[in-house]
């Protein structure tokens, strides 16, 4: 799963740890997003997305296409 996750988090400075921390979500489970070996939760996208202030299709582009 192709995603531009990781670009927005790199862009802010944030380190894996310090990303799951402040969304309350683990360090691995953030790394199984960044490497596309997870999908997120509908619910947990929709965190993510307000947190970077991003649209869910820019951020999880497989995931909306899949979806529509």
């Amino acid at each position: 799963m192709r995603t531009n996750f990781k670009m927005e988090r790199e862009k802010l400075k944030l380190t894996q740890k310090e990303l799951a921390e402040k969304l309350d979500l683990s360090e691995v489970y953030i790394r199984k997003l960044e490497s596309g070996a997870s999908s997120p939760s509908t619910k947990k996208a929709v965190i993510i997305a307000e947190f970077f202030g991003k649209p869910l299709d820019y951020l999880f582009p497989d995931i909306f296409f899949a979806i529509i």
